[in-house]
């Protein structure tokens, strides 16, 4: 399906997450997380959060954080 690899496709909640670090005073951060689930927990607490599709285990989640960039 398009846009839905790592390559391809945002993050999930991607857009979300650099709205809040848009808006954050000092340092934003943002938590990289293992599942939507996980992403939806942390929102509950006002936490800018994303994952993406597929499993961290294959080692691609961690190169692909420039996406974040505002």
């Amino acid at each position: 399906m398009p846009g839905t690899s790592k390559e391809n496709g945002p993050a999930y909640r991607q857009s979300e997450a650099i709205a809040m670090i848009k808006t954050t005073e000092g340092i934003p951060v943002v938590l990289g997380h293992e599942g939507e689930k996980c992403v939806e927990a942390a929102r509950t607490q006002g936490l800018a959060s994303i994952t993406w599709v597929g499993s961290s285990s294959d080692g691609e989640s961690c190169t692909h954080w420039d996406k974040l960039r505002p």
